[in-house]
């Protein structure tokens, strides 16, 4: 009897620390770290009369966010070209959890969101290994983003869905 009871404790004793659930896997910048071809840009206005805005439309080939695994974290650069003007470059600090990306912006380079349709904090999901994507919905000013195509329309606070995909080329 004895026996049986410090068997029994020792059981107890032995599993009180575990935890059931399954914790979340530890992620970091590495898990996620490459170059991502930026494949779909687009904002889809709620009303159906105003075309969509394509922004990959007014960017030369080979738009890239490039997703750095650095001694200070994750960091990260996306690489874009307006037509007919020069490279430009935004570039700040990303976190990774298993099911999402975020992208928080520099202070210097938010300027140059409003062209691109996008925030300072840029929360991506992890479709998979390889690609990463982005559906909100949110209000845009579309007379900022292409004054020859919405311009002199009133359209300077149009709701819609924003989505963005990304597909990881290299490691």
């Amino acid at each position: 009897m004895l026996l049986r009871l410090t068997a029994a404790l020792f059981c107890c004793i032995l599993f009180a620390g575990c935890d059931t659930t399954d914790p979340e896997p530890p992620t970091s910048p590495a898990d996620v770290a490459g170059l991502y071809d930026i494949t779909d840009f687009l904002f889809d206005p709620n009303a159906g009369a105003i075309a969509d805005a394509d922004v990959l439309d007014r960017l030369e080939p080979g738009a890239t966010l490039d997703l750095l695994n650095t001694q200070r974290g994750g960091q990260f650069q996306l690489r874009y070209q307006f037509v007919g003007e020069l490279p430009d470059l935004i570039s700040g600090d990303f976190t990774v959890t298993q099911n999402t990306v975020t992208l928080t912006v520099r202070e210097e380079d938010r300027p140059s969101l409003s062209g691109l349709l996008l925030d300072s904090l840029i929360p991506l999901m992890r479709e998979s290994d390889t690609v990463l994507s982005r559906s909100v919905a949110k209000s845009v000013n579309l007379e900022d983003f292409d004054p020859m195509q919405y311009g002199g329309a009133g359209l300077t606070n149009v709701q819609g869905t924003l989505t963005l995909r990304l597909v990881q080329r290299e490691r």
